[in-house]
């Protein structure tokens, strides 16, 4: 696949959420069978994975889904646990050295955990309590009275296109209630101006296409 050498037996990451198989982004399973399209019925090359029983068939418009699972990220690896974790500590990506995300790391071995690299490093990381703060100023803009309409006149008018007013309605009605309730008036008297306005434009549509 591209670059990328897949045998049987080799364990890979689902990468992106595929409900309708029961399979979802950081599930590890590993390859059983390869069949080359030559000898398929859909005449393309196919690979079965297996996820504790639970066998997927990915086709080439899935191959980009999944990834060799070998080595993984520590957030990919959350709900999971292993037998032995190799874990490198390196100061070179400074930023993700903190506590909670070590202790995730090394709560995911059963039985080995072996750390290897920088001894600073790994100092580094248990002495550091604090995440790196994500700066959206998104409660500001809230509160100001921004943003929040932005994007409800947006999805609601997507809504509206893809599954109907009555949706679109339903779903502008919920977002007036939590505007009321968590943030303040003035926000819900412009979601009604929102509400009025996606109303009209729908009325509209409907009166031409009859």
């Amino acid at each position: 696949v591209g670059d990328t050498i897949y045998r049987e037996g080799d364990k890979v990451l689902q990468l992106v959420n595929m409900p309708e198989e029961n399979v979802f982004n950081g599930d590890i399973g590993y390859i059983r069978k390869i069949d080359y399209a030559y000898k398929t019925k859909s005449h393309k090359n196919e690979i079965y994975v297996d996820y504790d029983g639970l066998v997927v068939k990915y086709l080439p418009k899935d191959f980009n889904k999944i990834k060799h699972g070998f080595i993984i990220s520590i957030h990919k690896s959350q709900g999971s646990e292993f037998e032995c974790v190799i874990l490198p500590m390196t100061k070179s990506y400074f930023r993700m050295l903190y506590r909670k995300l070590i202790y995730t790391a090394v709560t995911r071995a059963k039985r080995k955990l072996i750390l290897i690299g920088e001894p600073m490093a790994f100092v580094t990381a248990v002495r550091n309590n604090n995440e790196y703060a994500r700066k959206t100023h998104l409660k500001e803009r809230i509160l100001n009275n921004q943003t929040i309409l932005i994007g409800v006149t947006i999805s609601s008018e997507v809504i509206m296109m893809k599954m109907g007013r009555d949706i679109a309605l339903m779903m502008l009605g919920g977002a007036c209630v939590l505007a009321y309730q968590k943030y303040n008036k003035p926000v819900m008297k412009e979601m009604n101006k929102v509400t009025n306005k996606v109303v009209h434009k729908a009325n509209k549509k409907l009166e031409d296409m009859m």
